[in-house]
């Protein structure tokens, strides 16, 4: 029996990208139990109540799940109001502000809970609604915009889970219901479909105004003034409505977020909760002449944002990093700063977040831009003159999702203590439009380890002066030319990695060569093993690689609780170059937690990766061991054993079995049917022994006593045991020729 279990039948770890970034947001989540649900209006009275221009309407009583609140704005309303009145000579048809604050359970403060499915709904004409089918929200009348009728809903609040939420539209917007004047009723919904979290309290407000631009920046509640007095609220260049132009050391659409400002190549430190998110932003100087500049700048601008997340107190050695207490179970997100100043939430964690350090469970988690598009000019002048700068978000989120639950090992420490370093090319420098002058020094994470010299690929300057690279390129996929890459590591010699953050041996794999590893890792260290396979030594339809691992330490521990230690397996590229897109699942790559393999059986199988599930052209296959330092931090001693076998042949596919020879069908007309025995075994042989061949006409007329020729297939019963049917088809000669009676006694007998 064969006892090794292929590397296909793990899971991938590509593949289950999506699947952990829904448990990141899993707590903000629409879950429902339930297929369809619908919003149940709660009674209020006989009639729903109207809102008031001007004056705040609140509920101070708990909205449960599944709920809402039905609101309306009848025209007369509207139209008494002093500030409704329209100016005859503007050209503006006036506006609507109407805004919703979530408030805590006295009603006083902001809600601070991030809920994704409390809503502002609005509509003209009927009153709107919203339903969850299959977890997603259906709205009726249907999603509608100022231009035309349906349901209005803030769309920024609600990707953001905002507890403040507005909604401006024209006065004269079309209205929903078919026939009616463009004077008709506004309707408000305010929904709870948020399961099984309460909306506690809430206000809303209704206000008039002659022109979009003088509709109020964010205010954390009514009574405080807008972006909570620690902001500006001014246009932006080409804005359609005003934004908050936070203090220094703030940040978010109305300003209380505490976000600090970096300077290049300064460090910062937070200590985060679960669940919890940290912010700072940065801003880069541009060059003099905008975006023409920068695209004009021989080599593209660049940002590092390193973060430290060392067990123990201490950064990975040779990074510059130190500090950072280790804990946690940190996502590191850098985003251009939007116009609105709204920080990143969990719908920017799948673009701009070091997806790969989360997944690979490392101590250096980075983000390089290097595309000018996110080098965007801010709106706002620097420093209140007339040079411009590209603002940055960087945040961090501690999750508490993924190994919160039973079948997973809880982390050591929940509590994330990390460490932030930021570094930027200063574009404004006279060498960045120099070919010939000095450049500023590269820009590489973690410094390349101090195990290697750091290269800027991208540099037109290091044409043609570039050290090889550690693994032979992958060949384009569909035809398209390889990008530069950001950066380049030149290792030295025993060190290996994006980074050159871990130790390799290499092996050239033939048929009869073999690694036999055993080496001891601390925590945070990796060992690789480059396995390159040759065209002319490697056959990839008959050989497999067979992988054989073993882990020990000095624990008391049993195997399946070495959570700390996991292989992984990439396609000519190191694991920090997993590119998840691919639909090649080794350039994805696998990640083999240890725990894992030894619940199955202990010592582990051996794996094997079958040498025709490789793509023809990748000449290296990269095994990765790391000791993780999120769950356990202790050393362990990994053995390692890499070989080629030979693939057993394919199973020869079963036979098909023999048609069954069916008697021929009865042909049409007044045929005749006899029933005859089989003749003697003498004559059988004379006839060739075929015991399927119709008997000579002779036999075919002496029939056994009792039995009656008939006509035309009507009545014919099964042959008795022994007998076998044969058939005169076809008429005239051919009838004759087979023994049948000639036509004029056939007609004689049919008379009588």
């Amino acid at each position: 029996m064969d006892r090794r279990s292929r590397l296909r039948d793990w899971k991938l770890r590509g593949q289950n990208c999506c699947l952990a970034i829904i448990c990141i947001a899993a707590f903000v989540g629409r879950a429902t139990s339930q297929s369809q649900v619908r919003c149940t209006p709660r009674y209020r009275g006989p009639t729903d109540p109207e809102l008031a221009i001007g004056n705040v309407s609140s509920e101070a009583r708990a909205l449960g799940p599944y709920a809402c609140d039905l609101w309306t704005l009848p025209p007369v309303s509207i139209e008494a109001h002093p500030s409704c009145a329209l100016n005859n000579g503007s050209s503006s048809p006036g506006y609507l502000l109407f805004e919703f604050w979530r408030l805590d359970r006295q009603g006083e403060q902001p809600d601070s809970r991030p809920l994704q499915g409390v809503l502002l709904l609005l509509a003209k004409g009927t009153q709107p609604n919203v339903s969850i089918i299959n977890n997603a929200f259906l709205l009726s009348p249907p999603r509608g915009s100022v231009a035309y009728s349906g349901t209005l809903q803030d769309s920024e609040a609600d990707t953001y889970s905002r507890a403040y939420q507005r909604i401006l539209v024209p006065r004269n917007a079309p209205t929903s219901r078919p026939g009616a004047s463009a004077a008709d009723t506004w309707f408000v919904t305010v929904a709870n479909m948020q399961q099984p979290d309460p909306l506690f309290s809430y206000k809303v407000r209704v206000s008039c105004l002659a022109a979009a631009a003088d509709a109020p920046c964010a205010a954390p509640t009514p009574s405080q003034p807008p972006c909570g007095g620690r902001g500006a609220c001014i246009m932006p260049p080409g804005g359609f409505t005003r934004v908050c132009r936070c203090e220094e050391g703030w940040g978010d659409y109305d300003c209380q977020r505490p976000a600090p400002l970096l300077a290049n190549g300064g460090t910062a430190g937070a200590v985060i909760q679960p669940d919890a998110w940290a912010f700072w932003q940065l801003r880069v100087p541009l060059p003099e002449g905008g975006a023409a500049a920068l695209a004009a700048l021989p080599r593209p601008p660049a940002l590092l944002v390193e973060l430290n997340h060392g067990g123990g107190g201490g950064g990975a050695p040779g990074t510059g990093l130190t500090g950072g207490g280790g804990g946690g179970d940190p996502v590191l997100v850098v985003t251009p700063k939007p116009a609105s100043g709204q920080v990143p939430w969990f719908t920017d964690v799948y673009n701009s977040a070091d997806l790969n350090s989360y997944f690979l469970l490392q101590n250096l988690h980075y983000r390089l831009l290097r595309d000018p598009q996110l080098f965007r000019a801010s709106p706002f002048p620097l420093d209140n003159g007339t040079r411009r700068s590209a603002d940055f978000y960087v945040a961090v989120y501690n999750n508490n999702q993924r190994f919160n639950s039973a079948s997973r090992s809880p982390l050591s420490n929940p509590v994330a203590n990390v460490t932030l370093r930021v570094r930027w090319l200063d574009l404004t420098l006279p060498a960045q439009n120099d070919t010939a002058a000095p450049r500023p020094p590269p820009l590489c994470p973690g410094d390349c380890y101090g195990r290697g010299t750091c290269y800027d690929p991208r540099d037109p300057a290091n044409a043609g002066t570039l050290p090889p690279p550690q693994l032979p390129p992958l060949p384009p996929v569909s035809g398209s030319a390889a990008r530069p890459s950001d950066f380049q590591c030149a290792c030295r010699a025993g060190a290996a990695g994006t980074l050159c953050e871990g130790t390799a041996d290499r092996l050239n794999l033939t048929r009869t060569s073999a690694y036999v590893g055993r080496d001891q890792l601390l925590p945070g260290q990796w060992k690789f093993v480059v396995v390159h396979l040759d065209n002319k030594t490697f056959d990839y339809r008959t050989q497999n690689i067979n992988i054989r691992w073993y882990v020990a330490d000095s624990s008391p521990a049993n195997a399946s609780g070495y959570i700390n230690a996991f292989m992984t397996v990439n396609a000519a590229a190191f694991p920090r170059d997993s590119d998840f897109q691919a639909s090649d699942p080794l350039r994805r790559g696998y990640q083999l937690y240890y725990s894992s393999l030894a619940q199955r059986a202990n010592p582990p199988l051996p794996m094997m990766i079958r040498g025709s599930d490789l793509t023809p052209g990748a000449s290296a296959i990269v095994v990765g061991v790391y000791n993780s330092e999120y769950h356990r931090q202790v050393p362990y001693t990994s053995s390692l054993q890499i070989d080629a076998v030979s693939a057993p042949p394919p199973p020869r596919p079963p036979r098909p079995p023999m048609p069954a020879r069916a008697i021929p069908p009865q042909p049409p007309g007044f045929d005749w049917v006899w029933w005859t025995a089989p003749p003697p075994g003498g004559e059988e042989e004379q006839l060739g022994g075929g015991a399927a061949r119709r008997p000579p006409p002779s036999r075919a007329r002496r029939l056994p006593p009792g039995l009656q020729r008939h006509q035309g297939g009507a009545g014919v019963r099964s042959p008795p045991a022994g007998m076998r049917v044969t058939t005169a088809g076809g008429a005239g000669d051919a009838r004759q020729a087979a023994g049948a009676p000639p036509p004029s006694r056939r007609r004689r007998e049919m008379n009588e």
